[in-house]
């Protein structure tokens, strides 16, 4: 099992990369699509970074417009 605290920092940095957006104004209950304006392919390549960074297996269609909790609670 991934360490919760490790899993939330490496996401949140993930979505900096890709939207550009600071940290600071990103909220884990923010979804993908819905409240971080990503596109679905945008929201892939954010799901395929998470999973590269962390080593895991992650299928992007289950998580296109998913919250970032939920992302970092599957994780």
């Amino acid at each position: 099992m991934k360490d919760p605290n490790k899993v939330k920092e490496v996401v949140l940095k993930a979505v900096v990369e890709i939207t550009g957006f600071p940290e600071d104004s990103i909220e884990v209950d923010q979804r993908l699509l819905d409240d971080l304006n990503l596109d679905s392919i945008k929201a892939g390549e954010l799901i395929n970074l998470i999973g590269k960074n962390l080593e895991v297996q992650l299928e992007a269609s289950e998580f296109l417009n998913a919250k970032l909790e939920e992302i970092i609670g599957r994780i």
